[in-house]
């Protein structure tokens, strides 16, 4: 199974994004990383979300991202807790939300029956 949070059209990239992922990631590829900010779910903080510069990302992967923060540690963040990706202060990204304002469940969607070919039994 494939999870898709968002499907979006981006104005400011021309193209559809799926996951918090592919578009950090093209960010990053494009050189349009720099100057983005994403909002995390983190729990404890007011408001419950923290908003991360995009300097301070030091590693994309496939399921996580990695930033060092204002003391100049590491910090492990997965995919899942993205909130929001905004590029020069308009959002490019967001995570549907419920309307009590919390954070659903990931949809997901089964990729496609693969055709198989008739057997070749004979009855």
């Amino acid at each position: 199974m494939t999870a898709y949070a968002v499907c979006i059209l981006s104005p400011v990239l021309g193209t559809i994004m799926t996951l918090a992922r592919d578009l950090l990631n093209k960010l990053k590829w494009t050189g349009k990383l720099k100057g983005c900010e994403i909002v995390i779910l983190h729990r404890g903080v007011p408001s419950n979300k923290r908003v991360i510069n995009s300097e301070q990302i030091t590693e994309i992967k496939k399921s996580n991202f990695m930033y060092k923060d204002e003391k100049g540690f590491e910090i492990f963040i997965p995919m899942h807790r993205v909130l929001e990706i905004r590029m020069q202060g308009k959002i490019v990204w967001k995570r549907k939300t419920s309307k009590a304002g919390l954070v659903r469940s990931v949809k997901t969607v089964k990729p496609p029956k693969s055709r198989s070919r008739k057997s070749s039994r004979r009855r």
